[in-house]
């Protein structure tokens, strides 16, 4: 897993606010109160095989990870379609894509969105990311 650390600083560095982690996403007891929210969420890794021999470990690692984003509802009747979600989503898509992680061995490419929940109140969407790096180890 890669550190969620690294990334809530680049996003608080280009501006955004109320950045979290997962373990404070996996806290919250009711709906985040600052609007817009942010909460980075590692998703996934892969290893592929060794690709030294017996004593050596040379493994590439790929990494996902995503960034939820939680805007808050407003009142329909309104005539104008309210664009905040996508907004919000474009400025975390901005900030990481081509960033490069501090562990990483590339910079940080899309990899997809999805809808997370919507009720009268909120929508949350994740914003998902991959990057890879490198677990290298030799034998003691």
């Amino acid at each position: 897993m890669i550190s969620q650390k690294p990334i809530v600083a680049r996003l608080k560095s280009v501006g955004l606010r109320n950045v979290e982690g997962i373990l404070e996403w996996a806290g919250l007891t009711e709906a985040p109160r600052a609007s817009p929210a942010f909460f980075v969420a590692p998703e996934a890794d892969s290893a592929a095989p060794n690709s030294m021999g017996t004593r050596v470990l040379d493994q590439k690692l790929t990494e996902q990870f995503g960034v939820i984003v939680v805007v808050e509802g407003r009142a329909h009747g309104s005539e104008m379609i309210d664009d905040r979600l996508k907004v919000e989503v474009d400025r975390v898509m901005d900030a990481l894509i081509l960033w490069t992680h501090p562990e990483a061995g590339r910079p940080t490419e899309y990899g997809g969105g999805r809808l997370l929940s919507a009720d009268g109140y909120r929508v949350a969407w994740m914003v998902r990311f991959t990057t890879s790096r490198h677990i290298r180890k030799e034998s003691q």
